[in-house]
């Protein structure tokens, strides 16, 4: 009888490779909104506000101006602390940035308050349905493809492609989608595609304003986009944010060809709505 020795050989660690932990990216968008607020609070000439009154401030300096903003609160809170110094308050003492206050006390020789708009500006909403890159299919070999279609090339994470002209792809994935970079034009056989940012909006909306100013041309076009959220979700559980790309452009009635005011983009994360305003004199962005 012969004894056999079998040797068994194999390598450590084996089952299944611990799972990726999805990562987040940081909320980066934060939303400004500004408003107007004229508030009348008597007939004739009074006092003053409380704070500047008691420490018996000169009501055309500074100070008193500063002290005043004690008793000016939004949202229950005061735009500035009631501990900081009347005469040099710092930027950690407001509660509110970037805030404008003016007063007048009621004599009968003032002059009227100014920077309150002539009239009421009444927002008028844009609509449209620009298309969204991230509603694409992966790439399939032998396959009729439309107009508008979009697909995502096997190893390329960033970028998808639009078809341009209808038709039916190769037999194979086109080498030019692994290198191909934002709008270059890529031939499959028949269909034409060109590469785009995955996640991109595309599209226009156009709205032409009604004319309400007495002088025949409106003076300021105030444009505020708005987003539900800005991110997107990977198929490895992934949150990233988005770049979206913007233009806004006006035209005349005189004019046959728009002009850019703005080209501009926003870039980050938000699960709320964010909001960005756009505002000049004479349309100009």
């Amino acid at each position: 009888m012969t004894e056999e020795n079998k040797i068994i050989r194999g390598s450590k660690g084996g089952g299944s490779s611990k799972p990726k932990t999805p990562t987040k990216a940081k909320d980066s968008l934060n939303s400004r909104q500004f408003f107007t607020v004229q508030d009348l609070v008597s007939e004739g000439e009074i006092e003053g506000f409380a704070t500047p009154s008691k420490s018996n401030l000169n009501p055309f300096s500074s100070s008193y101006n500063n002290a005043c903003l004690k008793d000016v609160f939004l949202d229950d809170t005061p735009i500035l602390s009631e501990d900081a110094s009347n005469s040099n308050p710092q930027d950690k003492d407001f509660n509110f940035r970037e805030t404008k206050f003016k007063y007048k006390l009621g004599t009968s020789n003032q002059s009227k308050m100014g920077g309150i708009a002539k009239e009421i500006r009444s927002p008028e909403t844009v609509g449209g349905t620009p298309s969204n890159a991230d509603n694409h299919t992966t790439w399939a070999a032998n396959k009729k493809y439309k107009v508008n279609n979009i697909v995502r090339a096997s190893g390329v994470v960033d970028i998808v492609f639009k078809c341009t002209n209808a038709g039916t792809s190769g037999g194979s994935q086109p080498s030019a989608f692994q290198t191909a970079s934002v709008n270059q034009t890529i031939t499959d056989n028949t269909v034409t595609w060109v590469a785009q940012v995955r996640g991109s909006i595309t599209g226009s909306v156009t709205k032409q304003l009604a004319d309400r100013s007495p002088n025949l041309n409106p003076d300021a076009v105030i444009v505020t986009l708005t987003w539900p959220q800005l991110q997107k979700f990977e198929d490895d559980g992934d949150i990233k944010g988005l770049t979206v790309h913007y233009r806004i452009q006006t035209k005349y009635a005189n004019q046959s060809n728009f002009v850019t005011r703005k080209d501009t983009k926003v870039k980050g994360r938000t699960p709320d709505v964010y909001k960005s305003k756009r505002q000049n004199s004479r349309c100009i962005f």
